[in-house]
């Protein structure tokens, strides 16, 4: 949960994917969001993390995402 109290969804992909993930521009990465809070009704969040960010978060949780 974030500080807004929205469950969070982390999308954890490889740094080498991250760039097809996030799309031109941010539209893959957009739509991807849109598409999520629809069927959620608004009522959550997408982060999207390269696999080290998130090993690093796991180790340190004090330099959470958002």
């Amino acid at each position: 949960m974030d500080e807004s109290a929205q469950p969070v969804i982390e999308l954890i992909v490889h740094p080498d994917d991250l760039g097809k993930v996030i799309g031109r521009g941010g539209r893959v990465a957009h739509a991807l969001r849109t598409i999520v809070r629809a069927t959620a009704e608004g009522r959550v969040s997408v982060d999207i993390l390269d696999s080290d960010e998130a090993a690093q978060s796991v180790e340190d949780p004090s330099t959470g995402s958002g």
